[in-house]
């Protein structure tokens, strides 16, 4: 089944301060600190991810039940859209 791609959006600004990166949002004059999962994951959002490789990014280095990865995967990218940072984008990939 196609799974979406989560996107950074391009016109915002991040900043990598020791295990934390700030986000933020010129437009809305918002910022947003991430702490050292939320790095890996925006790192890995230089390019458009699913949440599946999101999730498996964070199993891999936090040794993360899948299930649990996958949530805590969810969690971000839900709280990061709600702040307009990142986008479902509407791209669609085929997950095997």
């Amino acid at each position: 089944m196609p799974a979406p791609l989560i996107a950074r959006r391009a016109d915002v600004l991040a900043e990598r301060v020791l295990d934390e990166t700030v986000i933020l949002d010129p437009a809305a004059g918002t910022y947003v600190r991430l702490n050292g999962a939320g790095t890996l994951l925006w790192e890995a959002l230089e390019q458009p991810a699913t949440l599946d490789a999101l999730a498996a990014r964070l199993a891999e280095r936090y040794e993360l039940d899948p299930a649990r990865a996958r949530d805590d995967a969810s969690r971000f990218v839900d709280s990061l859209a709600q702040r307009d940072v990142v986008r479902r984008d509407g791209s669609e990939v085929d997950e095997a």
